[in-house]
């Protein structure tokens, strides 16, 4: 790994925990109730009752995919799987109310490397 890479890697860390702190502190701060979802690009969040629905939505080329989640420290993937249309549900770990999580869907490019094709964070 080059010394850029391990820099670009960092600093999407950094950007990930930025929008899932604005998502906290704007649903703090508006008295928002807790949110029922979120989409953005192909992914969405949402919880069912205290756990976390992801799904990967219409709209996406059909390819190579694979989905990350995270939440307060916890980070989960798929790992790759073929995308042809249609949605996939899928359900991961229960969080407590108040908190959030957030999804991020990957493209699979043909000619190498990934392409973020949504990136949606809900608290709970």
């Amino acid at each position: 790994m080059t010394q850029a890479t391990r820099k670009a890697g960092r600093g999407r860390a950094l950007a990930r925990a930025a929008v899932l702190t604005a998502v906290v502190a704007t649903s703090t701060l508006t008295g928002a109730q807790a949110a029922s979802a979120g989409g953005n690009g192909c992914a969405w969040i949402g919880y069912d009752g205290d756990r976390i629905k992801t799904q990967h939505r219409t709209g996406c080329v059909s390819g190579y995919y694979h989905q990350d989640v995270w939440s307060n420290g916890r980070r989960e993937s798929t790992g790759t799987y073929w995308y042809n249309g249609g949605i996939i549900n899928r359900y991961w770990w229960t969080i407590p109310d108040g908190e959030g999580a957030c999804t991020e869907i990957w493209y699979h490019k043909p000619e190498g490397g990934y392409q973020s094709v949504g990136l949606p964070c809900e608290q709970n």
